[in-house]
């Protein structure tokens, strides 16, 4: 093989190594856009700008009730009620060998505790006339007995990403928030249904709601008391 040809093939080998759009329509993710860090598989082309704006416009329609379901299905599994055992629980950490560094948070909570569990967003039924069009929303979430193969949790679509910024405008962007607050009212004895329905409202400012009050987060050990 001469010179010219195995730099040829050089060059071939390493575009198709690192092609984000190559295969038999079913690409791999490569790229620098956040939704190539939450999925491994796109379709046959990739996330527009209008794909974007759609998933971001369900997320704020959706972001109170799946908040809810996040905080109900995370906050039994803290060691605790101290502030650092919730922010353990809502960072997503583990100990467990192997985890992918880049499935924590809500890049790990969308998938395993939405779309896993058979979660939908779909377009709202027509509930009352007396309801206007400045307050209804356009966008419900749905619960339903369909459970995703793997690969389809690992497969964008504006629907899956609607569902991660439900999670990271809300428990992602306000965790430190979040934590203080459900520390607080737990310890205080309020019931564990209403304290998530307040901490998403109050704390993590779903709907839109700015918080009262932002405190920056703390410093942190594992498994440690609160410091």
């Amino acid at each position: 093989m001469s010179v010219r040809r195995r730099k040829l093939a050089v060059v071939f080998l390493l575009w198709i190594s690192t092609c984000g759009w190559c295969g038999e329509g079913r690409p791999t993710a490569a790229g620098l856009d956040g939704e190539y860090f939450r999925y491994k598989h796109f379709h046959k082309t990739p996330p527009t700008l209008e794909d974007r704006e759609t998933s971001l416009r369900m997320a704020a329609d959706v972001e109170c009730d799946a908040c809810e379901v996040l905080l109900e299905a995370l906050l039994p599994n803290a060691i605790s009620w101290s502030v650092d055992s919730i922010m353990d629980v809502l960072d997503g950490d583990s100990d467990e060998e192997g985890d992918d560094v880049m499935r924590k948070g809500c890049n790990k909570h969308f998938k395993e505790r939405l779309i896993r569990y058979g979660f939908l967003i779909e377009r709202c039924q027509l509930v009352s006339a007396e309801v206007g069009p400045a307050t209804s929303p356009v966008f419900c979430l749905k619960y339903t007995n369909h459970r995703p193969s793997e690969r389809s949790l690992d497969t964008y679509s504006v629907m899956h990403d609607a569902f991660y910024y439900s999670c990271d405008h809300t428990i992602g962007r306000y965790s430190a928030e979040v934590a203080s607050f459900v520390a607080e009212r737990m310890r205080a004895g309020h019931p564990l249904n209403e304290t998530v329905l307040d901490a998403c409202r109050d704390a993590a400012s779903c709907g839109g709601r700015r918080p009262e009050v932002r405190t920056k987060k703390r410093r942190r050990r594992k498994h440690g008391g609160e410091l």
